[in-house]
């Protein structure tokens, strides 16, 4: 089972389940596109700070197999979302073999209740692990960003942030199971952070449509990733475990 997403990986559809909707996309690493608008700085108080991306679940362990594995990530300041025009996305393989795929999964960012909690958590689950094995979950950060002065914005809009962790599932091994995670005093897997100076109003421009891309800092100090500020605690995990009991 998969929350409401979409994909946006190339030639793969998906219409088995009827809350899930399929489209072809194709992810653009790196590309540039220019474009002429009005512009004007808004104001650094709401459109500043360091956006970070944090795998919570799973973990570099060893789990029970499982036809509900959770997947969680955590967003730090999931205001900056929106200027970043930013999608996250993942799936599970066997290490390196892409032959045998989960179904990818991307997650709905454009909602007002980014703006409800911080750190903000994605989560679903996945019945790809139902059985033993080693797998690998790879995830995809796209995000975009804006340049320029007024009247003249460049935008560049498909930067990607790739990278995975490997787990393992094994009859015997404890079940996945977040409650007893968010007990752990450990910390998330960061995935990346952006350090976000300010962003610029292209009401009317193509930009997922968002009014503001940001402004992304292109020189020291660099935005650094701090897993442990997101804090998941017994009280979130069990809030996350329930809604997707009543999803599955």
């Amino acid at each position: 089972f998969l929350s409401p997403f979409s994909f946006p990986f190339p030639h793969l559809e998906y219409s088995k389940y009827s809350n899930m909707y399929t489209f072809n996309n194709r992810l653009y690493l790196g590309s540039l596109l220019a474009l002429q608008a009005c512009t004007k700085v808004i104001g650094a108080s709401a459109t500043s700070g360091v956006l970070e991306v944090d795998l919570v679940f799973p973990r570099n362990e060893t789990y029970a197999p499982s036809a509900q594995m959770p997947v969680v990530f955590a967003i730090q300041n999931p205001h900056l979302v929106a200027p970043l025009n930013m999608k996250v996305s993942y799936i599970i393989t066997p290490p390196r073999n892409y032959s045998n795929i989960s179904e990818p999964a991307l997650f709905n960012m454009n909602s007002t209740s980014l703006f409800s909690s911080d750190p903000y958590f994605l989560y679903n689950n996945t019945d790809f692990v139902n059985l033993e094995g080693t797998w690998e979950l790879t995830w995809f950060v796209e995000y975009g960003r804006c340049t320029g002065s007024s009247g003249d914005i460049m935008f560049y809009p498909s930067n990607s942030t790739i990278d995975s962790i490997i787990f393992t599932t094994k009859s015997g091994a404890a079940k996945p199971d977040l409650i007893a995670a968010g007990k752990k005093d450990t910390c998330a897997t960061g995935i990346a952070a952006w350090n976000v100076t300010g962003a610029m109003d292209v009401e009317g421009a193509d930009w997922g449509g968002y009014d503001t891309c940001a402004v992304v800092s292109k020189r020291s100090p660099w935005a650094t990733v701090d897993p442990c500020a997101a804090k998941f605690d017994s009280a979130i995990a069990s809030n996350i475990s329930a809604a997707l009991n009543a999803t599955a």
